[in-house]
């Protein structure tokens, strides 16, 4: 895998194995990092690598993997 090649909002759920959508709702939650080529602000772009080192910091690696649910607070 190119780890240097650049990805969009479709490629990070296609990378991943998740909706479509579930990369924007992380986006508008702020979850993901910052995008690695902000130039675009309509269409941010991300390093292969940088999404799955994130994939991996959040358990959301390897792809498919459901992320632990939060603890609830008391």
């Amino acid at each position: 895998m190119n780890t240097r090649k650049l990805i969009d909002l479709a490629g990070i759920a296609r990378l991943l194995g998740v909706a479509p959508t579930t990369p924007q709702q992380w986006r508008m939650r702020n979850q993901l990092p910052d995008p690695d080529e902000p130039d675009f602000p309509d269409k941010p772009l991300w390093y292969t690598e940088t999404i799955i080192k994130w994939a991996k910091a959040t358990d959301r690696w390897p792809p498919g993997r459901v992320a632990r649910p939060r603890a609830r607070a008391s």
